[in-house]
């Protein structure tokens, strides 16, 4: 009999099967028949390399490649739920700059149902819930006090109820509790893990309210009911901004953690505030984890007033090449219609020419564009698909030229 697992190793996904996948190898994936423990390892060692991005890992041979890469771990196990309130909204938690479900692990001797109620309890503070269903299990690796870890995640529907308060628990780094409903679901899996991407999926297919409402746009309102043979793809307004000017003053200090100097302190909420005042409100902004990036993105955030889940670090915007920002920008949950990417250079300048055709030279510190399409979903942007719609930056906006 066939068995699969899909498992998160070091943030990529690696599918683990006792015989040969029957379906094509995906796009910088690798394929690998691992035959013996060493070749298990050799193929766990390249997922390492940056342009490989999963593995279909599998043993036909009489090898267990599944047993052996469990034997290399400590087994965690853990429990959590997803709960639905009886509006048909999904309970999520904002911990450590991600959307999550409320999980943990198993006290002793403790079984997995009563652990993932216990969970949400403390997690959140609600008090009466109710089991009606299981969700598939998640798998992923970390590593504790040196010692290589597997933590299996058992997943239960719950019911509970809005009428009990939500209890944030701070000590766990939760900042948030929160209902979502079905119309904000996009952007919160969009800004959560994405090993937790089969648990939003399942809750969605098997929850009575997957009968698909009426779409709602962002701010809420219902479509209109008049017939249009000939709709239209909406319009897709895409911001680029590189980061504001930043410190070299600690030659010790890695690129990657360099701070905004005292120029691009001045610029950055300056910038924020200009953007605000011409009217312009994205849905969704997502910043290269790089210190100086996330800093500039983060006065845009407060001055835009963005929630928590609008906000997502992306560490492939860190240098990114134009196929890097290209990559991004298709994975861009499609709920979403106006997003803002915070990076740097030469890649956002050269995909400022690549979107649209237009070559703004340089894209100095803090400088920002709006670039136009009409397309129906972020994968169907592409090279001089786009309108400039403007180009600003801050010796312009400041009166300094």
């Amino acid at each position: 009999m066939r068995r699969k697992y899909a498992v998160w190793v070091g943030g990529k996904p690696v599918e683990i099967s006792t015989a040969a996948p029957d379906m094509a190898v995906r796009e910088h994936w690798l394929l690998v028949n691992a035959r013996n423990r060493e070749e298990l390892q050799h193929a766990l060692d390249a997922m390492a390399r940056p342009e490989v991005q999963g593995l279909m890992l599998f043993s036909a041979n009489g090898f267990d490649a599944w047993e052996s890469f469990m034997a290399q771990h400590r087994l965690v196990e853990a429990a959590g739920g997803a709960v639905q309130d009886e509006r048909g909204r999904l309970l999520v938690i904002h911990r450590r700059g991600h959307w999550d479900l409320p999980k943990g692990k198993l006290d002793a001797d403790e079984e997995s149902p009563a652990a993932a109620i216990r969970e949400v309890q403390e997690e959140c503070g609600l008090r009466t819930l109710r089991i009606v269903g299981e969700l598939p299990d998640t798998w992923h690796t970390y590593t504790e006090k040196g010692r290589a870890c597997l933590k299996r995640t058992r997943w239960y529907r719950m019911q509970g109820s809005s009428a009990e308060p939500l209890i944030a628990q701070h000590e766990e780094d939760i900042d948030e509790a929160h209902w979502a409903a079905r119309e904000e679901l996009p952007m919160i899996i969009a800004g959560s893990y994405p090993s937790l991407r089969p648990v939003f999926e399942a809750w969605l297919a098997t929850e009575p309210h997957a009968r698909q409402p009426a779409q709602r746009d962002w701010k809420g309102s219902r479509p209109s009911t008049t017939s249009n043979l000939n709709p239209q793809p909406p319009v897709r307004t895409l911001y680029l901004c590189r980061h504001a000017k930043s410190s070299w003053a600690d030659p010790g200090q890695s690129d990657h953690e360099r701070p905004l100097n005292d120029r691009g302190l001045r610029d950055a909420p300056a910038m924020a505030r200009h953007f605000k005042e011409r009217g312009e409100q994205p849905q969704l902004i997502v910043s290269s984890d790089a210190n100086r990036a996330q800093s500039t993105a983060r006065f845009f955030a407060k001055e835009l007033a963005m929630q928590p889940g609008q906000f997502m670090l992306e560490p492939r915007l860190y240098h990114a090449s134009v196929k890097g920002i290209s990559d991004v920008v298709a994975a861009l949950p499609d709920g979403a219609e106006r997003v803002m990417l915070f990076g740097h250079n030469p890649g956002f300048s050269t995909a400022v020419d690549h979107f649209c055709g237009d070559n703004v030279g340089e894209l100095p510190t803090c400088g920002m564009v709006r670039i136009d399409f009409v397309a129906g979903s972020w994968k169907e942007i592409g090279h001089d698909l786009g309108t400039l719609v403007w180009f600003e930056y801050p010796k312009r906006v400041l009166g300094l030229e």
